[in-house]
């Protein structure tokens, strides 16, 4: 029950605030992969509740260099593919160590 009212309280937030600084990244990432506005938006709340329960583990900093290392490093293939090029694997083991 606990982690279904974190999630609608991020779910809340999202709506309320209106932007968040996953916006950019959902955009790129459905315009590469094709989908639509409901896709780009379950996006953004799925990366926003991730930074959440993040932030309630004690990981957000391992969680920020994370997302700033996909941010960057993440492109569209010619296959319509989403990929960093395994160019974050260092800041994923960071964050799967700190996650436990």
């Amino acid at each position: 029950m606990g982690w279904m009212i974190r999630a609608s309280i991020v779910v809340a937030s999202a709506v309320a605030l209106g932007c968040s600084a996953h916006e950019s990244f959902c955009e790129d990432l459905i315009d590469c992969a094709g989908g639509n506005d409901q896709d780009q938006e379950a996006c953004v709340i799925q990366l926003d509740a991730d930074e959440e329960v993040a932030d309630i583990e004690g990981c957000s900093d391992d969680y920020a260099e994370l997302f700033d290392c996909r941010e960057e490093a993440s492109h569209c293939t010619n296959n319509n593919d989403w990929t960093d090029d395994g160019k974050c694997e260092e800041q994923q083991a960071k964050y799967d160590k700190c996650r436990g």
